[in-house]
């Protein structure tokens, strides 16, 4: 296998290999610095269901990570049919836990959660140990609000409030 080898779309498409490759996306994976805390804020907090837990710490599961060695925890939490997997490392400490990542850097920016009472969700971000980043908040043309509030390792959750219709 040719790991260095990047296909466009297009060549793809022309390779016939569009629609034949991807069977289902099953999950976005959140390396967290503490597990259990970051499984009470997305489980009892933002009313994700705990589907399962997992433990690894062979020598398959540290070359998918890239890592010299694996001892990992993984927690799946499901809702409105999005999958997230919790990665708690046992023996290697987490880089960059409580940092917000910037908007403008490649890569996953934030999570997207529409809700009914913002300023009442957002007090219990910051109870969960999270945090409203207050100088995100607005109210947009339609009338409906948000604002970026992060969970306790700093990934992004932007909350909208959407009026009723």
């Amino acid at each position: 296998m040719n790991t260095t080898a990047r296909w466009t779309g297009e060549q793809l498409t022309r390779a016939g290999l569009c629609g034949v490759l991807l069977v289902r996306v099953t999950h976005i994976g959140l390396c967290v610095s503490d597990l259990e805390t970051s499984v009470r804020f997305y489980r009892d907090m933002l009313g994700f269901e705990e589907t399962r837990r997992l433990h690894f710490d062979d020598t398959p599961t540290a070359r998918i990570l890239s890592l010299d060695e694996a001892d990992v925890d993984l927690v799946y939490l499901v809702r409105d049919g999005l999958c997230l997997e919790l990665i708690g490392h046992r023996s290697t400490p987490v880089a960059g836990a409580g940092e917000v990542r910037p908007m403008d850097r490649a890569g996953l920016t934030h999570v997207s959660i529409q809700v009914d009472d913002l300023d009442a969700l957002c007090d219990r971000i910051v109870e969960a140990g999270g945090t409203v980043l207050a100088t995100t908040a607005t109210t947009f043309a339609s009338g409906n609000r948000g604002v970026m509030t992060t969970d306790p390792d700093g990934t992004r959750l932007e909350l909208i409030e959407a009026l009723p219709r």
